[in-house]
């Protein structure tokens, strides 16, 4: 399932729901950009908007390893989007080298759902967003993958509650949020040991509020990069 808007125009007001995916490429492609195609116009069409979008009951298996992306560009991101009751299966197998790749804007490229290789999150990488809302999300793998579950970088206003998602030995954490303004996650789980539940980073970093997590173990809890600021992230009372 891809929503792409790349020549201007307007994306609002989306609902997608009861959709079962079996042995694609990626399950869910969400993308702004700037192709700017003029289609008979003297002048190239500004940056589009994309927002409001809900999408639910959704399920896929058998999908490959490159992850689901959630992508706009800097100072255009995609706004107000929630996913619920939402169940992937990948195949996993990602690296650490996959985990450290850096991924390039790509504004002008034809939107295609690998059109970022193999993405440094298993599940969701998502970049350039605001008001990105996940509920009852649940996340497998069928091998082990040494990828964060999930990357947040330049995103506002994140929203998790209710996710599960395996951990893999040596794998960095399970969560990882890269000059997030403002993220509230509760309610996270996993079968597994995990060495890392939430990566902070970056000198943008505020108001990250950590609710309920069950593991079989959590060795440790945060870690947060030289550059994060002090106070950036609040423990929310366990209920």
């Amino acid at each position: 399932m891809a929503l792409e808007i790349v020549d201007g125009g307007t994306l609002d007001n989306v609902r997608v729901s009861k959709i079962d995916i079996e042995g694609v490429s990626v399950p869910l492609f969400l993308r702004l950009g700037n192709r700017a195609r003029q289609y008979g116009r003297k002048d190239k069409p500004p940056v589009g908007t994309f927002r409001n979008v809900r999408i639910s009951d959704i399920t896929a298996r058998s999908v490959s390893p490159v992850g689901c992306s959630i992508t706009g560009l800097p100072g255009h991101p995609i706004q107000d989007v929630t996913l619920s009751n939402v169940k992937l299966q990948f195949e996993g197998g990602g690296t650490a080298e996959d985990a450290a790749r850096k991924i390039s804007e790509r504004e002008t490229s034809y939107p295609e759902s690998t059109m970022f290789g193999t993405l440094p999150a298993w599940g969701f990488y998502c970049r350039h967003v605001r008001g990105l809302k996940f509920h009852d999300l649940r996340l497998s793998t069928s091998q082990a993958d040494l990828r964060p579950a999930m990357v947040f970088d330049d995103a506002g206003e994140i929203e998790i509650d209710h996710m599960d998602a395996p951990f893999a030995a040596g794998a960095g954490p399970l969560l990882r949020l890269i000059n997030a303004r403002g993220a509230t996650l509760r309610n996270l789980a996993s079968r597994d040991v995990v060495d890392t539940l939430l990566g902070l980073e970056g000198k943008e970093t505020a108001r990250i509020i950590l609710g309920d997590c069950e593991a079989k173990s959590v060795r440790q809890l945060v870690s947060k990069g030289a550059d994060v600021p002090e106070g950036a992230l609040t423990r929310q009372a366990e209920r």
